[in-house]
């Protein structure tokens, strides 16, 4: 028989055996985004340097985020029966030599798609699902604020890879901000995760232990949770929320500098996407713990549809281009961590790895189309109000989607330690 997720008499108790894991999480997690947030500081120079179009460039986080719907859910099971510290480690080494792998380009087209290619095997490797895994494993009554924190290593990235990438290709040029970017990347996080990077499913937290050791935890298998309702309502809702939001996030710096702000201040508009995203990352996992996830995720996603309507008014003046990258990182900041801890309390922890993997990849798949489509459609138009003008409605209904999710599956523990309450058919 199943036994129920862990719990701890104190639910603080849970903070002060576990905070490190959250630490070396959260340093992982946003190194292994760097990619993402800095490529926005490197479409002008290399479109400078070598004449490719914005798709073009564009188009390495598709090829990295279709590798995630792929190996998502493949590294997400071996993560379930094997180690995630050990993919954690191996997929975090292989990623910032990826990362600089990509400022040895030359200008044929195909290199650059080369090195995408390798990013998009190293990410894969040590990709959101092995991080989130553990802390979701480790946490339960907070399980919401602990997996915030986590990904709040990406609101340091988001604040921190702009400016840094933008003052670096001033001085030195844009080879030498990959190669910068990928050795601090590797010497911040692979430290913190070598020395606290834990599985606690592992009997009496020995990284080795065997497979048979493991305590079976409750929840769904992956076929059971395909047959749910809920289940393909994430996904199509993970789908647009991560269009939407990726494609202002990775193309918000040339959007601002379209609309007349000069690249020095649009990077600096850029900037504020760190701060609100830890505040909506921050914010979300509070509400979490208190709230329905499928309310506070609802809520979450009404932010882009206002971004794009202010944008779209934007002249490169005032104000306004930091509140709309403030709206975009608020939800930016959420997203994440909500699919996780709504993964957990839909279907449990039991296949959490294949679950989360797969939403995990249909979001890194958005995540990547979207910034290909909104070149495409500037290359197209010079413009990118077409694809702003769209968002809105479209997000709108992925927040309909949330808000019908239902009640969970798997209820947190009360903080006196009794057992979670059993599962409901959904």
């Amino acid at each position: 028989m199943a036994q129920a997720e862990p719990t701890e008499n104190s639910a603080w108790s849970e903070w002060r055996a576990h905070w490190r894991i959250v630490l070396a999480a959260a340093a992982g997690v946003g190194v292994c985004s760097l990619h993402y947030y800095a490529l926005g500081a490197f479409m002008l120079p290399l479109q400078e340097e070598f004449g490719w179009s914005r798709a073009e460039i564009s188009s390495g986080l598709l090829m990295t985020s279709f590798g995630m719907l792929i190996a998502g859910p493949l590294f997400g099971t071996l993560a379930d029966r094997w180690s995630a510290r050990k993919l954690a480690l191996s997929g975090l080494a292989l990623y910032c030599v990826a990362l600089g792998l990509l400022g040895t380009v030359g200008s044929s087209l195909w290199s650059w798609y080369c090195a995408w290619a390798f990013l998009a095997l190293a990410q894969g490797v040590a990709g959101f699902v092995v991080w989130t895994l553990v802390v979701a494993s480790a946490f339960n009554r907070h399980r919401g604020l602990a997996l915030a924190l986590t990904m709040g290593g990406t609101a340091m990235a988001s604040t921190i890879a702009p400016p840094l990438a933008h003052a670096i290709i001033a001085g030195f040029g844009w080879r030498v901000a990959l190669w910068s970017l990928a050795a601090g990347g590797f010497l911040v996080a692979f430290p913190l995760a070598w020395r606290y990077f834990h599985d606690p499913r592992l009997e009496k937290g020995r990284p080795h232990a065997a497979p048979a050791s493991r305590p079976q935890l409750s929840g769904l298998t992956f076929p059971q949770a395909c047959k749910t309702r809920q289940f393909w309502q994430i996904i199509v809702s993970v789908a647009i929320m991560s269009c939407g939001v990726s494609a202002l996030i990775v193309h918000l710096v040339p959007m601002l500098s379209d609309r007349g702000a000069t690249p020095a201040r649009a990077a600096a508009m850029a900037a504020m996407i760190g701060p609100s995203m830890f505040a909506g990352r921050l914010l979300s996992g509070l509400l979490l713990d208190r709230f329905p996830g499928s309310v506070v995720a609802a809520a979450f996603l009404l932010a882009p549809a206002a971004a794009c309507r202010l944008l779209l008014g934007f002249d490169g003046e005032g104000w306004h281009g930091f509140l709309v990258a403030g709206l975009a990182g608020f939800t930016a900041g959420a997203e994440v961590d909500l699919i996780a801890y709504i993964a957990s309390r839909y279907f449990g922890m039991r296949s959490y790895g294949a679950i989360y993997g797969l939403f995990g990849g249909v979001f890194a798949f958005g995540s990547g189309l979207a910034p290909l489509l909104a070149g495409a459609v500037f290359d197209h138009a010079r413009s990118y109000a077409p694809i702003l003008s769209m968002l809105t409605p479209v997000m709108l209904f992925a927040s309909f989607l949330m808000l019908t999710l239902g009640r969970y599956a798997h209820q947190p523990a009360p903080e006196t330690g009794a057992s979670p309450s059993a599962p409901l058919h959904i």
